[in-house]
């Protein structure tokens, strides 16, 4: 009878690379930067209504087409979360069979 023994092996602990003195082997210098809230503060409301939308696709498609349609009236300038909002409310709008209702042509 054979039997199989498990060897484990220590690897050497390598430390993190330091720019500060002070800091111990396993702790990171980290700079948070509060600069990035004021500016992506639209970004953020336009996200949520996206997002929120998207979680009544199942529920009330009627209601988030609607959402959906709104998320870019909200966008200062043309950006991925109107375009991707315009997309899910004629991707709902083609599930829905409501296809008098898609507009292909209009320019956004």
């Amino acid at each position: 009878m054979t039997s199989c023994k498990r060897r484990t092996t220590r690897s050497k602990k390598r430390s993190a690379p330091q720019t500060n003195p002070s800091l111990t082997p396993y702790s990171y210098d980290f700079e948070y930067e509060d600069d990035d809230d004021a500016e992506e503060g639209g970004d953020v409301d336009v996200e949520n209504k996206y997002y929120n939308a998207k979680q009544m696709k199942t529920e009330a498609p009627e209601e988030a087409i609607d959402e959906f349609l709104a998320v870019p009236t909200l966008e200062e300038e043309k950006g991925d979360w109107g375009f991707k909002g315009l997309k899910q409310a004629i991707k709902l709008e083609f599930r829905l069979g409501k296809y008098e209702k898609v507009s292909v042509g209009g320019s956004y």
